[in-house]
């Protein structure tokens, strides 16, 4: 078994240099860079591994971060991860991931947050019962949070999200440039705390527009279900020419991909008949058939953000510089809300004649 001795011995310094160096304090102690990189070189030599978790037993420092809610499954929680990854681990962190599945005992997974000893926790996409809970805990543990694309007002806690309203403004109004005044909006399950905020912002633009919006124009579908999106586009499309929109907005590129597939089975043409509008910017927009005009969001940089506020919140351990610079610091801001863009493509068109 490797002890300090040996290193120390490989490196020609003390067992308490090796100490302080293999865990961090050297900067306290004001050990040369020569004599750390003596050190480092002899451990790797020798097949040192550090053991996090007893250094976290013995320090409370675990170096972990939690990610807690979020389907796998969906392509734009994977990007938000992808990017949190990716500054977790240029600060040294590990991200532990604990997704919240539908019907599955959430309280379980807070729960479980804390006895891993996570040093922040990110919450994404969580109902607000889940969110008030996770809220205590971190409170009651003194434990830093930040909510990701979850619109839940909390004091003191940061929130990442997108311009939802904006891009909903500026989908609706690049539709009504192009003539169309029959619009329709496939929205998402009522339980999402994403749907209030979209479909306010819908109602808003149509009326500033002076466009009338009648309340069967508007159905529910499921960000990542087929099933309901297949239902709600065939209550829009399966209509009369007269009684149908001639364009439909969609809350989601999963919802929209599936009304052009609708719209196909039932001879209507898009964007000639029809015209559609997704949310996102995922994969499947640009491999519609036509290629889908959407709402892009950065769902990666939304997830190094929320990385970042956890790393601003976490106290650094005795004698370490903060993980965050005080210029990082100062850009961070309470509430983001990232800029969305319009993404155009070939699935709108004028309104037929």
């Amino acid at each position: 078994m490797l002890r300090m001795s040996d290193i120390a011995r490989r490196a020609g310094v003390s067992q308490s240099t090796v100490s302080f160096v293999l865990n961090g304090r050297d900067t306290a102690v004001r050990i040369s860079d020569k004599t750390r990189q003596k050190v480092l070189l002899a451990a790797d030599e020798l097949g040192y591994r550090q053991n996090q978790l007893a250094r976290a037993m013995r320090t409370g420092n675990s170096q972990m971060l939690g990610f807690l809610g979020g389907d796998l499954c969906d392509e734009h929680v994977g990007r938000m991860l992808d990017g949190a990854l990716q500054e977790a681990e240029a600060h040294g962190f590990t991200l532990k991931i604990l997704p919240h599945r539908e019907g599955a005992d959430g309280f379980a997974s807070i729960r479980r947050s804390s006895e891993l000893r996570l040093m922040g926790v990110a919450a994404l996409h969580l109902p607000r019962e889940l969110v008030r809970h996770l809220y205590e805990e971190s409170m009651h543990c003194s434990r830093p949070m930040v909510l990701l694309d979850t619109p839940v007002p909390l004091d003191d806690v940061p929130q990442v999200a997108t311009d939802d309203a904006g891009g909903v403004r500026a989908g609706v109004e690049h539709l009504v440039e192009l003539g169309h005044t029959r619009i329709a909006l496939v929205s998402s399950d009522p339980i999402s705390v994403l749907a209030p905020i979209r479909e306010g912002a819908f109602r808003a633009v149509m009326a500033e527009a002076g466009l009338s919006f009648e309340e069967d124009n508007l159905v529910r579908g499921n960000f990542s279900q087929r099933e309901p999106n297949v239902a709600a586009a065939r209550q829009l499309l399966d209509r009369s020419a007269e009684q149908r929109p001639t364009a439909i907005f969609c809350m989601g590129d999963a919802i929209a991909a599936t009304v052009i597939q609708v719209a196909a089975e039932l001879g209507l043409r898009v964007p000639h008949d029809v015209s559609v509008v997704g949310f996102g910017d995922l994969n499947i927009a640009a491999l519609c058939n036509p290629p889908l005009t959407t709402l892009r969001q950065p769902f990666r940089h939304m997830g190094r953000l929320a990385v970042r506020h956890l790393l601003n919140a976490v106290p650094p351990a005795e004698g370490e510089e903060a993980y965050i610079n005080t210029s990082q610091s100062q850009m961070l801001e309470s509430t983001a809300h990232l800029p969305v863009e319009l993404v155009v493509r070939s699935s709108c068109a004028p309104p037929p004649a």
